[in-house]
């Protein structure tokens, strides 16, 4: 066939986008070239994989990393082309994502190339998963972006502040340069591209949101288990990341390789980016020794439920460990857990915690980041410092170190500090952390709670926990307050919505009085106590009477308000009455969330929502409606 010539063909040959599934978030992906070794290119803050093949420059950079690689492009969530999220994405997300990237682009194994923030990333990456990673190129990059009393090899504080302003001002068109690549600055074709590019990777809120969780993130301490080759590149008169942040890095990863080069930009596609990929292409591809991954980084959770621990405690813990995907290295009245994420180590500890708070373990427990063997040996030195932070735990709390509360930075978990503490086996203070807001003793009779959640005019007056917030009045409120009326009831979006929420009832719907309703209620409450009593006493046959009987009420109950045998009319009512109810709760649960932590989480864990919505509290609250 005949040739194409110029730009269509340099189009026609650009990989084409595709999507990989990390959990309910679609990664956007590319894959070019058919290297012998895959590269994964960690991007820094923003990203967009489509238009940045837009600027020759970078296409260039890209196609030279693909000669001698299967390169793997992505955006990162709530970027690019990716699923916009809410939130930045943590680091524990992040990774979740690169693997997901990994496992749909084929690739067991890749060297990881981290520029800029996507760098702590892929030394937290490195370190959890060594058998995925083949090496490590960093540049511009840094364990910790902000100097602090123990740090100065960042930026300061004020600093940040000062390039925050000046990126909300001028983001989409150009934010940042001028610092970024300051060899472009009477390039217009390049600041236009530029601007394009910051428009279509993510929004001035996003990109700053992001910006700021970076500043939050410290992986100081993951630096000695990075196991593999690592090249660390920087440019010596860049003032982005500051050149001290690549040198601490080098002398604290075991065995790094690194390298001053000249230049002012920290784009490593502006400038002489042959430079940069020069040295890459050799560490990559030239001969050198490759260290064994025999350990892996890993969260570790110890676990005393107490004296008076039991088959019910191990059980509780074992299957709340499994559920957050970690692993049990031991067992008794103390276990050892181990997990790939510090986000879920610690939403498992909490979970362990309220299951058996009431029961009256004295369950306390310590989190840690440590090193364990491929055969699941813990060292000494992790084993020490997990268990001794779970020393200094009361009876029903849970306490974590600094090291792995600077890794869960805007995941949401809600840490409080507890002060210093001389560790039993460890020779300096340690700072911890208490995960969850009250970490109250456990009782073994659990006394309800007292709680308010009533509306006074145009506002709400929400009380938990011995707090008060005032919240502007929403629908979702509303719904919440019904649910909260008929604790362990479950109650139709048929009830919740109103005409004017969704439009009116499809003509052809019966419309269910008062007492029609409740008797609906009542009977499938009754129903499902019957099937829980019937489990408990190991009563099938009984049990599966309740089920068939309330699922034949649940059919009658559809079909009485329209949602059952139905025309389309009726349908998509049903289906707007759903939608409307879940999104309407959901914003109200994230506006109590930024209020009041502490009622957000009881309420998230509560509040189930569907064509049946329910409240169903896992301690006693009585609520002042």
């Amino acid at each position: 066939m005949g040739g194409c010539g110029g730009q269509t063909c340099a189009v026609a040959l650009r990989p084409e986008t595709q999507y990989a599934k990390s959990g309910e978030v679609h990664i956007a992906y590319q894959v070019v070239g058919e290297g012998p070794l895959d590269l994964v290119f960690s991007p820094s803050p923003v990203s967009n994989l489509e238009v940045a093949w837009e600027w020759p420059p970078f296409e260039r950079f890209l196609r030279r990393l693909a000669s001698f690689s299967r390169l793997i492009l992505f955006d990162k969530r709530g970027t690019g082309l990716s699923d916009r999220v809410t939130d930045a994405a943590t680091l524990e997300e992040r990774m979740d994502d690169v693997r997901a990237v990994m496992d749909a682009a084929g690739s067991e194994r890749a060297a990881i190339f981290g520029s800029s923030e996507g760098g702590p990333m892929a030394l937290l990456f490195t370190a959890t998963y060594p058998e995925r990673v083949s090496s490590l190129v960093l540049y511009g990059s840094y364990a910790k972006a902000i100097n602090s009393d123990d740090y100065s090899s960042g930026v300061d504080a004020e600093t940040f502040e000062v390039g925050m302003e000046m990126m909300v001002k001028d983001w989409g068109h150009g934010a940042l340069i001028d610092v970024f690549a300051p060899s472009t600055h009477d390039d217009v074709a390049f600041r236009t591209w530029w601007g394009r590019y910051e428009r279509q990777s993510a929004s001035p809120g996003a990109a700053v949101a992001i910006q700021r969780l970076n500043a939050k993130l410290d992986v100081r301490p993951v630096l000695p288990s990075v196991r593999v080759p690592t090249l660390v590149l920087y440019r010596a008169g860049e003032f982005v990341a500051h050149v001290e942040g690549s040198k601490y890095l080098a002398a604290h990863i075991p065995g790094a390789v690194y390298e001053e080069l000249d230049g002012v930009d920290y784009h490593p596609y502006v400038g002489d980016q042959d430079a940069i990929l020069d040295r890459i292409q050799q560490f990559l591809t030239g001969t050198r020794v490759t260290l064994a991954a025999d350990r892996v980084l890993a969260t570790l959770l110890a676990i005393d439920t107490g004296e008076r621990s039991s088959e019910r405690a191990d059980t509780v813990v074992r299957e709340q460990v499994s559920r957050y995907g970690g692993s049990v290295a031991d067992g008794g009245s103390t276990a050892l857990a181990a997990f790939d994420g510090p986000g879920r180590a610690i939403a498992c500890a909490l979970a362990i915690r309220d299951a058996l708070g009431a029961t009256g373990f004295g369950v306390r427990i310590g989190a840690h980041i440590g090193e364990i063997e491929r055969g699941g040996e813990v060292g000494a030195s992790a084993l020490t410092v997990t268990n001794a932070v779970a020393g200094r735990a009361r009876p029903g709390q849970v306490l974590v170190s600094r090291t792995v509360a600077d890794l869960v930075a805007g995941s949401g978990l809600v840490l409080t500090d507890a002060g210093q503490h001389e560790l039993e086996g460890v020779s300096v203070p340690w700072q911890l952390f208490a995960a969850g807001e009250d970490p109250a003793p456990a009782q073994i009779d659990v006394p309800a709670r007292d709680g308010t959640f009533r509306r006074e005019g145009d506002v709400w007056l929400l009380t938990y926990g011995g707090r008060s917030v005032r919240l502007r009045d929403a629908k979702g409120l509303s719904d919440l307050a019904v649910l909260l009326s008929r604790p362990g009831r479950e109650v139709h979006v048929a009830e919740l919505v109103g005409a004017g929420d969704v439009g009116p009832r499809p003509s052809a719907d019966p419309r269910l009085d008062a007492s029609a309703m409740a008797a609906y209620r009542d009977r499938l409450a009754e129903l499902a106590a019957d099937e829980e009593e019937a489990d408990r006493h190991g009563d099938g046959e009984r049990a599966a009477r309740a089920v068939l009987e309330r699922e034949a009420v649940v059919e009658r109950l559809a079909a009485d308000v329209g949602l059952a045998g139905r025309s389309r009319p009726a349908e998509d009512w049903a289906e707007r009455a759903r939608k409307a109810v879940r999104t309407r709760i959901a914003n109200a649960l994230k506006r109590i969330e930024a209020e009041h932590p502490q009622l957000g989480r009881h309420l998230r864990a509560s509040i189930r929502t569907g064509a049946f919505c329910s409240y169903e509290p896992p301690e006693p609250v009585r609520w002042n409606l």
